[in-house]
């Protein structure tokens, strides 16, 4: 049974998705290839297939049509067949004015663009000139470049995108990887707030002057209700409930609030606030129509407010109580759990309203606070600055987007590298914000009364962060590196004497010294290079003779003693920090108890009943501490490899209960450990179940220690021959060290930072660390010793894969490894395999995958679950040193706010169309942002007036005349904007301009002649929609695009007199003669005999498409059911009907292209044919032939015109009780589109 098969079929990945993925495909087979490749080449030159419909290919496709026209003039003809130019090259002209003639090489690495320079002798041509100057001024639009074909080197594909040129192979592989990253659609109601274009920021639909006018109606509608002392979230939650469940609520709060959107009580009370905020008009008129996503923010501002958290005051408040130090140790969930009480308890919220009301203010106000995070992943962590950053990054794309993403695939995105000069700006500033709010819950901000400037309490809290990371990730490394190699130690030893060949064979005679017979690097490994008697078995010559440079080395094992101390000794150090680390998380009564108080450390004792231990075995990843402070007993779990430690009240009961073991009597004294007051060297906790994975295999333990209480272990007695009396069921504790109690004065308060730096509690890390480490160093030494098969003879070793620290391996891999042939390939196995073993824990809570591909590659991942969320920084350390921006992108407000200058936002915004296009899947993926920009009440009223009305309510001037001013307004960069108008807004009116100032020009004039007005503005929006012709690119490059706008509309009117010419030629043609009378042979179309007519057509139609998913049955009974019916075919809204009913799945397709064919929009062909169809006459003879030239002919629809031009002309056959399978040449003469303009 194939299991890996997938059962669904994805859906296919746009042309922007698809050329990405071509290029980073290649960009990874040129770095597989380069690692036997001993050539080099530049990757920028790489092929770039150019897909059509892409972006690129949308803005490049008019040079490259101008170009093939300049390629066919006679005299560039007469000029490139004198360089006898091969048919498989192309043309390139640059933005410079250079031309180049270009073919493809395949190498060593790939496939790359060569080409050579012709500028010189084609600008002799006078004719051509001004051509080859028109096509380099466009080529700065297409990244530098215009080509003949569908080609381009990988260098002009990264300019238009905006991305920076790679200069390393890191480079590269950070390009591929955000070349292979994809983002979800934006959810359909954003983050239900809105975004404010003068922040960038969540925002509300309605002003701080409305916010009474909304309040009004709220009270007035619960009043009503009768229900005054309730919120308004109660009542809109109460409607969603009569239909759905609240399983629906907690589950998905999204899809719960779209349907409470279509609720009557949510229709009604927005309608009613609109109506409030429209106003009082002396001429009554029914309020502007009401969008849905104007209803859900209205709604949203409504709740908001209502709750007292929509001011701008109140959420830049709530954020920054969020980021508090009480809420250090928090997790996100917590952090729910904590506003939803708050909404019940305070604003009275019932608990589905109350769930319902977190999302809503989360996600404008703190969307990190939305994601389902690891469960030991804290607030106050580095782990959080990481995921807080990338919410941030994914919010300024599209307001919401975070809330479609996973943790793992959120960090990864954070661990993209930007790749411009505007993403590097953004990223800057996020991890500013983000820093400082760290700053500010761990309590490391400097005090009030400080006197620092903003930007030096910026560089403090840079400063710390910067420690406190390095910190961590010194100890993840320290404690993830593979022990030194003495294998790869000796050949380094060898080399550096100058002795290369190390595997030449050397073997003594049979004499006392032993049989021995190996290679050099293995005799120097076994401490037999003393031997005399030693001869190659190849040359027959003396060891020494051959390498007299022997005896002076120096022992291997010294050297790689040497070697292995100081590493273990970092190995002790990064668990140390593990446990600091982990003593900081702890309360901080708990904090001042290990601090101050007297604390003991045991060890738990093995258990013979557990397979692999004994008495004398002790556990290696996990201690007890026993603490007295103050008269208060406390007891902590510390697994140090987990990064955790954990109070626990039930073993601090039973230890206090517990009697001291007396070695002399061998037997449990009668007095408690509470009555003595001393801690002893044995005692044994009874009726305890220890986690013995935990502790004595590395294993994560369970998320409370009050999970095991009734898991006990079978009713075995322990089996302890030296201490026989213990009960069948406990924990027996040994002690390791004590710490006499710290007296000296300590402040009231210490913070979990001051904790970590704490001297007392780092003494007691080392202590541990150093006593007790999960690795010993012997165990170490094992690791990395690379043992020798006569070594092992001699010492009668077993392999070191049957006995690696007493851990079940469980992984093929590494069992490979350990057990190969290969010396090199069981070089430090042993190591990665425990490393592995224990971080099974970490792998299944979802959050290792971006840290362990940022690990070097010589390390494994360690399973450190809880320092998962607290170390995730390595190489996504979002710490550069403090931002060079302060002045010209943000400003600090107080000592952790963070606000964007103007400049700054338009960066930001810059930054997020880049991403936006890098990323999405589909064009139109982020159109929502737009829609979300923060337009506000009269800014929605305005957006109802036409072009000109519009311009001058929204710049306040009444000396507007034209469209052609309005745009010129918004495109003069020395022009300030208005304040308040939105980015929707702003964008709505230039497009409404360009469109109307582009149809004052001629060519557009002549289409407009030709389809008309409707169809027009139709067309030139649409084409602005899909080629995204944005307002914010528009001004920023001073452009208003319309002459693209005027050539597109040429190109168009072109092809409209064609198409309208040809269909005039059809109706006076004999459609009864050839070429329109030709028929297809019967066994070619019907393969399976049918004689009924219907069947016969719809196995032609079947037959003539290339598109899949057609059913021949459901076409039958299409033809079948208009063909009984006498609907007039002629009827544009029958035709339209059937296409939908014949090609359902082309019904949304919208085609506006400048690809050089004969047919233009569909857009412009349904006008035409609108116009035509008032020409046929229904009772011609040929009438079923007209029917299908003038649908196809004019290709009226995105898809599927094939389709519905057959299913016309058949329906008119079966209605004359006939069908006659038209050929391939008649239906081609019909239509009359095949081959290019």
């Amino acid at each position: 049974m194939d299991i890996t098969r997938n059962l669904f079929s994805a859906a296919p990945a746009s042309a922007d998705e698809q050329e990405r993925l071509n290029i980073a495909k290649a960009l990874e087979n040129r770095h597989f290839l380069l690692q036997n490749s001993s050539t080099s080449d530049d990757a920028l030159q790489l092929v770039t297939e150019v897909i059509a419909g892409s972006d690129f290919d949308h803005a490049h496709h008019a040079g490259k049509l101008l170009l093939r026209t300049v390629i066919h003039h006679p005299e560039f003809v007469s000029f490139t067949d004198k360089l006898s130019i091969d048919k498989n090259h192309w043309f390139m002209v640059l933005s410079n004015g250079e031309v180049y003639v270009a073919h493809e090489e395949t190498g060593s690495t790939g496939t790359y663009i060569h080409y050579s320079i012709i500028t010189d002798q084609l600008y002799e041509v006078e004719a051509l000139r001004a051509d080859v100057e028109l096509l380099a001024n466009g080529a700065r639009r297409t990244g530098g470049i215009i080509s003949s074909g569908n080609k381009v080197p990988l260098r002009n594909w990264l300019i238009f995108q905006d991305i920076d040129r790679p200069e390393d192979e890191a480079a590269i592989a950070n390009l591929i990887d955000c070349l292979k990253f994809t983002l979800p659609p934006a959810p359909k109601f954003g983050n239900y707030w809105g975004i404010s274009e003068e922040a960038d920021d969540a925002a509300l639909i309605v002003e701080p002057e409305q916010y009474p006018l909304i309040l009004q109606q709220v009270r007035k509608r619960m009043a009503d209700a009768g229900r005054h002392a309730e919120p308004l979230i109660n009542y809109l939650t109460d409607a969603l409930l009569v239909k759905k469940s609240g399983a629906l609520v907690m589950e998905d709060p999204r899809l719960a609030w779209e349907h409470l959107l279509e609720t009557r009580e949510a229709r009604e009370f927005a309608q009613t606030c609109l109506e409030a905020l429209h106003g009082p008009d002396p001429a009554p008129a029914p309020a502007p129509a009401m969008t849905e996503i104007t209803r859900s923010r209205l709604l949203l501002a409504a709740v908001v407010l209502d709750l007292d958290m929509g001011s701008e005051e109140r959420v830049a408040t709530h954020r920054g109580l969020r980021y508090a130090p009480l809420h250090v140790h928090e997790t996100s969930a917590q952090a729910r759990a904590r506003l939803k009480q708050q909404f019940e308890q305070i604003n009275r919220a019932d608990p589905f309203a109350a769930h319902l009301a977190v999302e809503l203010v989360l996600a404008g106000q703190s969307p990190e606070f939305l994601v389902l995070t690891p469960q030991t992943l804290l607030i106050g962590s580095p782990g959080w600055v990481l995921l807080r950053k990338a919410v941030l990054l994914t919010e300024r794309i599209a307001p919401g987007l975070s809330l479609t993403l996973s943790y793992a695939k959120l960090i990864k995105f954070a661990a993209l590298a930007p790749l411009s000069d505007a993403q590097r700006t953004v990223h800057q500033l996020l991890n500013l914000q983000c820093v400082m709010d760290w700053a500010a819950i761990n309590e490391m901000l400097p005090d009030e009364n400080a006197a620092l400037t903003p930007e030096g309490v910026a560089t403090a809290a840079m400063n710390h962060y910067s420690a406190y990371a390095k910190e961590l990730e010194d100890a993840l490394h320290a404690i993830t590196a593979a022990p030194v190699s003495r294998r790869k130690l000796a050949r380094q030893t060898l080399l550096d004497a100058g002795i290369a060949n190390q595997g030449e064979m050397f073997a003594s005679p049979h004499n006392k010294g032993g049989l021995i017979r190996d290679t050099v690097i293995n005799l120097y490994l076994a401490n037999q290079l003393h031997r005399k008697n030693l001869t190659s078995k190849s040359s027959k010559r003396n060891l020494h003779d051959v390498h007299p440079g022997l005896a002076d080395l120096a022992p291997v094992n010294g050297l790689y003693a040497e070697q292995l101390k100081p590493q273990h000794e970092r190995f002790k150090a990064g668990i140390s920090t593990m446990i600091r680390l982990a003593f900081s998380n702890l309360s901080l009564s708990e904090r001042q108890a290990l601090t101050q108080g007297a604390s003991t450390v045991y060890l738990v004792r093995g258990n013979r009943n557990i397979p692999g231990h004994s008495a004398d075995h002790f556990s290696p990843h996990g201690v007890v501490i026993l603490c007295r402070h103050k008269s208060k007993h406390h007891c902590f779990e510390l697994f140090p490899l987990q990064g955790l430690c954990r109070t626990s009240e039930r073993l601090a009961e039973a230890y206090f209960k517990a009697s001291a073991f007396n070695e002399d009597t061998g037997s449990f004294d009668e007095a408690t450990n509470e009555e003595t007051g001393v801690f002893p060297r044995l005692t044994y906790l009874e009726n305890i179940v220890s986690e013995h994975k935990a502790y004595f295999e590395g294993a994560t333990p369970r998320p409370t220690e009050q999970a095991d209480i009734n898991r006990l272990l079978p009713r075995h007695h322990w089996q302890l021959e030296e201490y026989a009396q213990i009960r069948e069921f406990g924990m027996l504790l040994d002690r390791l060290g004590e710490f006499a109690e710290h007296n000296e004065p300590s402040a009231w308060h210490v913070s979990p930072m001051d904790s970590f730096r704490s001297a007392r509690l780092k003494d007691m890390a080392d202590f541990i660390a150093h006593k007790n480490p999960a690795i010993t160093y012997d165990e170490y030494y094992r690791m990395g010793y690379d043992q020798t098969e006569y070594e092992e003879q001699q010492e009668e070793y077993e392999r070191v894969a049957n006995i690696i620290l007493n851990i079940f391996i469980p992984f093929r891999g590494c069992i490979q490894q350990l057990t190969s042939d290969d010396p090199d390939q069981r070089s430090g196995a042993a190591f990665s395999c425990v490393i592995d073993a224990l971080a099974v824990a970490f792998v299944f809570i979802g959050a290792a995958g971006a840290l362990a591909k940022a690990a070097a590659s010589s390390t494994r991942l360690l399973s450190l679950s809880r320092v998962a969320g607290n170390v995730l920084v390595s190489l996504f350390n979002p710490l550069d040193g403090v931002p060079q921006l302060l002045v010209g992108t943000g400003k600090l407000l107080g000592k952790s706010a963070l606000k964007l200058t103007h400049y700054g936002n338009t960066v930001s915004r810059i930054s997020a169309r880049q991403l936006r296009r890098l990323t999405s899947t589909s064009s139109g993926s982020y159109d929502l942002v737009k829609a979300l920009g923060k337009s506000g009440a009269a800014a929605e009223i305005r957006m109802t007036l036409p072009t000109v009305a519009h311009g001058r309510a929204l710049f306040q001037d009444d000396s507007i005349e034209t469209a052609s001013q309005v745009l010129k307004r918004l495109l003069d960069q020395n022009t300030a904007l208005p304040k308040g108008a939105s980015y929707a807004e702003l964008d709505q009116l230039y497009k409404n301009a360009l469109v109307s100032t582009t149809r004052k020009l001629q060519k557009t004039q002549e289409l407009e002649a030709l389809i008309g007005q409707t169809a027009l503005d139709d067309l030139l929006t649409t084409f602005m929609t899909k080629n995204r012709h944005e307002y914010s690119a528009a001004r920023s490059a001073g452009s208003e695009y319309s002459d693209l706008l005027e050539s597109f509309s040429e190109l168009e009117a072109r092809k409209v007199i064609y198409m309208k010419n040809h269909q005039q030629n059809v109706l006076k043609q004999d459609l009864g003669a050839a070429p329109y009378n030709g028929v297809v042979p019967e066994s070619r179309y019907n393969p399976k005999g049918f004689t009924d007519n219907a069947q016969r057509a719809g196995a032609w139609i079947v037959h003539a498409s290339n598109s899949p998913g057609n059913d021949l049955d459901s076409i039958v009974a299409i033809l079948r059911e208009y063909a009984d019916s006498n609907k007039p075919l002629t009827d544009p809204d029958l035709i339209r009907q059937l296409h939908v009913s014949i090609a359902p799945a082309t019904a949304d397709i919208i085609r506006v292209g400048t690809h050089p064919t004969k047919y233009g929009s569909n857009i412009s062909g349904f006008s035409l044919m609108q116009d035509h169809l008032k020409l046929l006459d229904p009772a011609h003879e040929h009438f079923g032939k007209q029917m299908f030239a003038t649908v196809a002919g004019f290709h009226v629809f995105g898809d599927g015109n094939g389709r519905t031009g057959r299913a016309l002309y058949a329906i008119h056959e079966l209605r004359h009780n006939r069908f006659s399978p038209l050929s391939k040449e008649s239906i081609s003469a019909l239509h009359g589109l095949d081959g290019d303009l």
